[in-house]
């Protein structure tokens, strides 16, 4: 007598399976198959939800150094702090957009990269754009950071010149 692989049962002795076991596994391999699509879309949102805020919040952060520029004098302790907080925010966002950014293109991000980070951002975003899309696809996506980068300069430049106009200080 032969056993059913799927529930472990006898199956008689002309048959090797039962075809409702059968159906039953199958049913549920594709359920399961529709819901590891769906987490996977689901994840890949959560990432993008994600990447984007890490985006605004360097955004955020190019704002408030700006204003920071314009109120806050150069030689203050408040100075130094406004400064150290855009970059903790500048480098741990980009960080954090690259981590969700490996796990959308399933490209391992190393713990050494994180260090790579905190000591030379730029270069690290470069090496990681390159290292998990490939050189053209790398290419594309580095020129891309750079307008990115050169859109976020415009905001820190319109945004200290939105204040010092509110506020009526005039820069000599």
């Amino acid at each position: 007598m032969a056993i059913c692989p799927y529930c472990g049962y006898s199956t008689g002795i002309f048959r090797k399976v039962h075809h409702a076991c059968k159906m039953k596994y199958e049913l549920g391999m594709t359920t399961m198959k529709d819901y590891g699509q769906q987490l996977e879309q689901t994840n890949k949102k959560t990432f993008q939800w994600v990447m984007n805020g890490a985006i605004i919040s360097i955004a955020s952060s190019f704002v408030m150094l700006g204003i920071a520029n314009v109120t806050i004098d150069k030689s203050s302790f408040g100075w130094q702090v406004a400064k150290y907080i855009f970059i903790v925010i500048l480098i741990g966002s980009t960080a954090i957009w690259c981590l969700m950014d490996s796990e959308v293109h399933d490209y391992p991000f190393g713990k050494y990269m994180l260090f790579l980070f905190v000591i030379m951002l730029p270069i690290a975003l470069a090496i990681y754009l390159y290292r998990a899309r490939g050189f053209k696809k790398g290419s594309i996506a580095l020129i891309k950071a750079a307008g990115l980068v050169a859109s976020f300069l415009v905001l820190f430049s319109v945004s200290a010149v939105i204040t010092s106009h509110i506020l009526g200080i005039r820069s000599h």
